[in-house]
């Protein structure tokens, strides 16, 4: 998501798309999103929250990107809440509506500009589709009694979560948080574990950037921005700005996505508080529900750390947590080394 917003917000530098070009612009088959703006989409407060979304019956169709891009024409989708009202995390959705916006954009470039939004040399990180990627699926192992315990709470909380939000006299927070649960509980590969070994979901699994490039090219990416080298300096101040909504609460959110439940966002970066600094010192950059990131952490001593994970379960065991705090202490200290 980082990489991609970063490339668009390039378009913005060089005056191909502005923060307020909207869907309907450059997307006209999609009405119901129309008035969903870059900046809006940039900054995860479209309000299309569907995680999975109504109708699609096969995982690998969620690896489809035209495909998924012909399901949203088709299906007339609408945000489940108001553009700007909530900052909340677009898992799949932020992707598909940038790529809706920006295949629009493209029709109407030069050759050069279409080069451009392909990602040039500063944006694009090297070893796609090399040596490095990494294995997607694992065999199960039988789950403990701990973690079985667990998966019943969650399903627990999904069904309580589902009967407020179809009560007589649901607020609107309760009824899009049934929505975008049902939007992934609701599907068979969550009630029956050993569907994930299924060939439809391996084949439909999208990997973060562990499955295309490495910590080295990420953590230079993020290096590059930070020195202004991709952005102007003004965008990339104004990407930095939290857009989180004013006295929203956090989102109530899977199990596997818990760990965006109080992300704060400006465009497309992540705006990390962290381990024992000041709240309002925080580093950028995006993480992943399964631990790994790539964050620039400010301070005396500044630096860039990138920690790429092939796991589902590092928060939990505080892997990505001890490591951010390593970065924090080591840029909060001493003078700048050469």
């Amino acid at each position: 998501k980082l990489v991609l917003a970063l490339g668009s917000l390039r378009l913005v530098d060089q005056g191909v798309l502005r923060l307020n070009s909207k869907l309907g612009e450059f997307w006209p088959a999609t009405p119901g999103l129309k008035d969903v703006t870059l900046e809006q989409i940039l900054s995860h407060t479209a309000g299309v929250l569907q995680v999975i979304p109504k109708g699609v019956v096969d995982m690998a169709v969620v690896g489809d990107l035209a495909g998924m891009l012909r399901h949203i024409e088709s299906s007339d989708w609408k945000p489940l809440l108001p553009p700007g009202a909530k900052q909340q995390y677009h898992h799949f959705t932020f992707g598909w509506l940038l790529a809706g916006l920006l295949r629009g954009a493209r029709q109407g470039m030069t050759p050069r500009l279409d080069v451009q939004l392909a990602m040039n040399k500063e944006v694009a990180t090297t070893s796609f589709g090399g040596e490095e990627v990494a294995d997607l699926t694992h065999a199960m192992n039988s789950s403990s009694i701990e973690e079985i315990a667990e998966m019943f709470e969650v399903v627990n909380g999904f069904l309580d979560n589902l009967r407020k939000g179809r009560a007589a006299g649901a607020t609107q927070e309760q009824k899009v948080n049934s929505e975008v649960l049902m939007g992934v509980h609701g599907f068979t590969h969550w009630f029956l574990p050993s569907a994930f070994e299924q060939p439809c979901y391996a084949k439909g699994l999208l990997p973060g950037v562990v499955g295309y490039s490495t910590a080295k090219d990420i953590a230079g990416l993020l290096l590059k921005a930070e020195q202004g080298k991709i952005l102007k300096s003004d965008t990339l101040k104004n990407m930095k700005r939290s857009r989180r909504c004013t006295g929203q609460d956090d989102a109530a959110l899977p199990r596997e996505l818990r760990s965006f439940a109080d992300s704060e966002w400006g465009l497309g970066a992540e705006l990390l508080a962290l381990p024992g600094r000041d709240k309002a010192d925080k580093g950028w950059g995006h993480t992943s529900s399964g631990g790994s990131f790539a964050v620039v952490v400010p301070g005396q001593r500044p630096l860039v750390v990138a920690l790429l994970l092939n796991r589902t379960d590092s928060w939990k065991r505080g892997v990505p947590q001890a490591v951010l705090k390593a970065a924090a202490d080591f840029a909060a200290c001493g003078a700048v080394r050469a």
